[in-house]
């Protein structure tokens, strides 16, 4: 995997970015919710989140309700899975450089 400084955003750009790439609203990335497609949401914010900004894990968990020990293993699942989160990861970093407040295309 490639590094690079991070260009440091604002982890509330990721969120809003991350929620509008999987068609996810806040409350529901806040929940309890176990859903494929919520949990995924949770573990790429994190993940962009982490390359992304400053943010610390309990940071980064309190944006979306969760404690940094959920964040760490969404962090680093999504390291270990980047083929099936790579377009998912792509289109948040893409939102962010372009600096809108949804990502192109349709949902991940």
């Amino acid at each position: 995997m490639t590094t690079y400084p991070r260009p440091y955003s604002k982890l509330a750009d990721v969120l809003r970015i991350s929620l509008a790439a999987y068609g996810v609203r806040l409350a529901e990335a806040q929940s309890k919710s176990r859903h494929r497609e919520i949990v995924d949401c949770r573990r790429v914010f994190a993940f962009v989140a982490r390359r992304r900004t400053t943010a610390s894990f309990p940071q980064i968990g309190a944006a979306i309700g969760k404690r940094h020990s959920t964040v760490f293993e969404g962090v680093q699942h999504v390291r270990a899975n980047l083929e099936r989160y790579g377009v998912a990861v792509a289109k948040v970093e893409k939102g962010l450089e372009e600096g809108h407040s949804t990502p192109s295309a349709a949902r991940c």
